[in-house]
């Protein structure tokens, strides 16, 4: 008997995580879709520029990364990112790590914007220039 009241609670429960994901996926499915092509477009940016593109601030922080210390012309925050992520030696988690911080960033006002009452078509149209500009995309 106790085994069937707890298989009728996982019931129960499983049934309650399916509906509030519909509920979530209803309300926001402009976002969804907004952040898949932002992924899609990242990633293919990724691939076209192995191991990252390269500016010319890009040496003068990753300089700043291997002797941590206030910048005189940069702000420290991005090197000491480049510092916490030094031991993987990878430039493309790099660049997968700016990529999620954005995307992050887009999700981020997107949940403020509809706390605010507004549409959501407003909030993905508010949040497209940072899911789709080229200068976050091209990292």
């Amino acid at each position: 008997m106790r085994d069937a009241v707890g298989r009728w609670r996982d019931w129960q429960a499983t049934a309650l995580v399916r509906r509030s994901l519909a509920g979530v996926w209803r309300d926001h499915k402009l976002i969804t879709f907004a952040v898949a092509i932002a992924v899609l477009v990242r990633v293919l940016a990724m691939l076209a520029f192995r191991p990252a593109l390269f500016t010319p601030d890009s040496f003068a922080y990753l300089a700043q990364s291997v002797n941590p210390r206030p910048g005189l012309w940069h702000p420290s925050g991005y090197p000491m990112l480049l510092f916490l992520l030094a031991p993987f030696h990878s430039l493309p988690l790099v660049v997968s790590v700016q990529h999620l911080m954005g995307i992050a960033v887009a999700v981020a006002g997107y949940v403020v914007l509809r706390q605010r009452n507004v549409p959501a078509w407003g909030a993905v149209l508010a949040m497209s220039p940072v899911l789709f500009d080229s200068r976050q995309i091209a990292l």
